[in-house]
């Protein structure tokens, strides 16, 4: 797989250019994996960029699917899923604050609005898909600048003309996110290889 890689690699300039960004993004991780998983994200990870890449579709496609399920048991297994939410002091005072906006005449209708129609449970699961998009989760501030503007131009691209495959998978992490949330041991590994090869691969090469 390796060799495979490198030798796509060097075939030309952007690709060489994606190689080093998608190396870069993988080396600057601010999350504190074991080896093993380590190296199963690095895994993932280029053979997601070779399946971009057309090279061996089936077999990229059968070794992204099965990198793709391991990752997913993975992150099921070690993240705190929260049944509920717990409001800080700070939450409840704005939320007081909002109230007190309303005019007296409709304080009913804005206790209703604040209180009733936006049940924790949105309110988690707003608050865990937003997260799924912090660098925060992937990286240290040193590299948000470095890495947030391929990041927003990748993003853009692969909007404009999207992988099936890729999108499938990246749109099921983010609904399985957005429901377990973000919290736990290792934190949203299996955003890592689509989150890099956004930046790395479609951020030059699309």
């Amino acid at each position: 797989m390796a060799k495979i890689f490198w030798k796509k690699v060097i075939q030309d300039k952007h690709s060489i250019l994606s190689a080093i960004l998608l190396i870069c993004c993988m080396f600057s991780l601010n999350l504190k994996l074991t080896f093993n998983l380590y190296i199963i994200i690095i895994i993932s990870t280029i053979i997601t960029f070779l399946f971009l890449k057309n090279i061996k579709v089936k077999l990229t496609k059968l070794l992204l699917i099965f990198t793709y399920i391991v990752l997913f048991i993975v992150q099921i297994y070690t993240t705190r899923i929260k049944t509920n939410i717990e409001f800080s002091n700070y939450d409840i005072f704005l939320n007081q604050q909002r109230l007190d906006a309303y005019p007296r005449l409709l304080y009913r209708f804005g206790n209703i609005i604040e209180n009733k129609i936006e049940s924790p449970q949105i309110i988690r699961f707003r608050s865990n898909f937003f997260n799924c998009f912090d660098f925060v989760n992937f990286y240290k501030n040193t590299y948000h600048v470095i890495f947030y503007i391929p990041y927003i131009i990748g993003l853009l691209k692969l909007i404009k003309s999207p992988n099936k495959v890729f999108c499938n998978l990246l749109i099921t992490s983010l609904i399985i996110l957005t429901f377990i949330g973000t919290e736990g041991k290792f934190g949203p590994i299996i955003l890592i290889p689509f989150i890099i090869n956004i930046i790395s691969f479609y951020s030059i090469e699309k």
